[in-house]
């Protein structure tokens, strides 16, 4: 899992924000929010974009200078 999915999945953990609450919101499946959150996928660029939103949080993205 990547460290940003982790991070969205704490801010919805945060908020008691079940993945199908969430995925309503996000107008996708369960079965893909859970993929993202156990790592077995990885979400894309608008996935990513689509779930800050419905968690109500800014995404925002660093260019690793290492």
């Amino acid at each position: 899992m990547t460290e940003i999915v982790k991070r969205l999945k704490a801010i919805a953990q945060d908020q008691d924000i079940t993945q199908r609450e969430l995925a309503k919101r996000m107008k996708t499946t369960e079965t893909s929010v859970s993929r993202w959150f156990n790592g077995s996928r990885t979400p894309n660029a608008k996935n990513l974009e689509q779930m800050a939103a419905a968690l109500r949080c800014r995404l925002t993205i660093e260019e690793d200078k290492g």
